[in-house]
């Protein structure tokens, strides 16, 4: 008999502390931008003495290129949105090609791949794209919020972005740069700007190199609502 009723007592105690299994919400895109598919690069070739231009990609490099060697390319770009823990957060999708040799060792087997990397940002800093007014000529959003991936594992962008916004903010120096400008050519606008890039901004010279569309197509990244 004591032993029954000491069953039950267990029995009882562990049913008052155990928990449900809940799994967290699962976060969507909500509003998203166009895609921007072009824009021109533009490379200075001191040797030449010449200004290289190609789709998409920024390379000093005249003859037939690999855009997969080169760090600065884009396949496309566009913005959405999410929503975690109420916070509306700015996300850049960046698709472009990257590679890397199979046999590093004596640079051999060029193995190239679709990498799709998204850099988030606040409100705050996403409204300051719109605002060159206010913020001068120049500007340099910084982040350390951003994941990367294979084209193939595309299914498990949100739950990375998710998991990303949850944990605790990366300890980069300098973050993920994206490097935006203004300019005036003959009286007309174009809009430079480079993919960003983590770690350090050493990369942006706008003098010798920078992606350049016009004021409309840059707009594409835009969301309207």
């Amino acid at each position: 008999m004591k032993f029954v009723i000491l069953s039950l007592i267990l029995m009882i105690s562990t049913n008052g502390y155990s928990q449900a299994r809940v799994n967290r919400p699962e976060i969507k895109f909500e509003n998203q931008s166009e895609v921007l598919n072009q824009a021109t690069g533009w490379s200075y070739n001191s040797t030449l003495g010449e200004w290289i231009d190609h789709d998409n990609v920024i390379s000093s490099d005249k003859r037939e290129y690999r855009p997969s060697r080169h760090t600065q390319n884009f396949i496309e770009m566009q913005f959405k949105t999410v929503n975690v823990n109420n916070e509306k957060y700015y996300v850049l999708m960046v698709q472009k090609w990257a590679g890397s040799y199979l046999y590093p060792e004596i640079y051999e087997d060029w193995v190239r791949w679709v990498q799709i990397s998204g850099y988030i940002f606040s409100e705050a800093q996403y409204k300051k794209i719109w605002d060159f007014d206010t913020t001068g000529p120049i500007i340099k959003l910084v982040t350390k919020r951003w994941v990367s991936f294979r084209k193939h594992k595309a299914d498990t962008f949100l739950d990375l972005i998710q998991t990303e916004l949850l944990s605790n903010e990366r300890s980069l120096s300098g973050g993920c740069t994206l490097p935006i400008m203004k300019a005036l050519v003959e009286n007309e606008e174009f809009i430079r700007f480079y993919v960003p890039e983590c770690y350090d901004d050493s990369f942006i010279n706008f003098d010798k190199e920078y992606f350049e569309v016009v004021p409309s197509e840059f707009e594409k990244l835009k969301i309207s609502k």
